[in-house]
């Protein structure tokens, strides 16, 4: 599949690009290609700055911070953490109020779900389950911290209420519609790369948006939204997509991820980000 990206964004004058992970520049095999890794490190002999935008956590994204040599500050939960990833310090960090965790979770196993909590180094299940597994294998790279969730303390900040279900099936309506119940919630979508079957809801304090997170980046890096590009391929990359000048959705993305981006690219199997940022750079077609 070639790139639809067309000829305007030729030469484009980016000063920032972002990246989701998994589904975007991590393909189904776990694995960045040597054509992306070129491509990213090229915008960033261009003086172009390059940072991540993923509701992962920043501790399962440390390896491919460190492989790509990613400097500028990046985004992780969703918009609820930003890092300075040269010094290893949170920028931004918005937790949820513990009494909506505490009631979130409690409504996820009324309905069967296996809610997951994390904090800024570590997440916390009560049950390792297969959804659990695989979440740890082929996206967070750690072991969770297996306790009930009774023990939740007033000084815990958690930054996430996951969800991991398979799509298609009624536990993906259930943790979806969580966002009708839980209405003073940020609630995201997101889907893996190496399993497209496996759906990931998310919730996050409505102050930790990726909206707030845009501005808080455009202030830091003293640009503007047309200075922005920004790539995705899921529901919850949407802000970034669309607040971005130049944002770019992956082919792989689903219909309503490629209706609502500026640009679609290639899908994560055929190098779509690196593509594009050819076209951008001047150097492909």
């Amino acid at each position: 599949m070639s790139s639809k990206i067309p000829s305007e964004l030729r030469s484009a004058p980016v000063k920032l690009a972002f990246f989701d992970l998994d589904g975007t520049i991590v393909n189904r095999a776990g694995h960045i290609t040597n054509r992306t890794r070129q491509a990213i490190a090229a915008l960033q002999e261009r003086g172009i700055g390059v940072a991540l935008a993923s509701g992962r956590p920043y501790f399962s994204a440390r390896s491919i911070i460190e492989d790509l040599n990613i400097r500028e500050p990046s985004l992780f939960f969703a918009g609820a953490l930003i890092v300075d990833p040269v010094k290893g310090v949170a920028l931004r960090s918005i937790p949820l109020q513990l009494d909506e965790v505490r009631h979130l979770y409690q409504v996820g196993r009324v309905h069967g779900l296996a809610p997951e909590l994390y904090s800024s180094n570590e997440f916390w299940v009560e049950e390792f389950g297969e959804l659990s597994r695989l979440h740890v294998e082929h996206y967070l790279k750690q072991a969770p911290r297996i306790a009930p969730f009774d023990q939740l303390q007033n000084g815990d900040e958690i930054l996430k209420v996951g969800f991991t279900v398979r799509a298609g099936s009624e536990q993906e309506r259930i943790a979806r519609n969580l966002s009708t119940q839980f209405p003073n919630l940020k609630f995201g979508v997101g889907y893996g790369a190496a399993h497209p079957n496996i759906v990931f809801v998310n919730a996050t304090d409505p102050a930790a948006s990726r909206e707030s997170a845009f501005d808080w980046f455009l202030h830091h890096f003293n640009v503007t939204a047309d200075q922005v590009a920004a790539f995705g391929d899921a529901e919850a990359d949407l802000p970034f997509l669309t607040l971005a000048r130049y944002g770019v959705a992956m082919g792989n993305a689903n219909e309503l991820v490629r209706s609502k981006a500026r640009y679609i690219t290639a899908s994560v199997e055929d190098d779509g980000v690196a593509q594009a940022i050819e076209v951008i750079l001047g150097t492909g077609n």
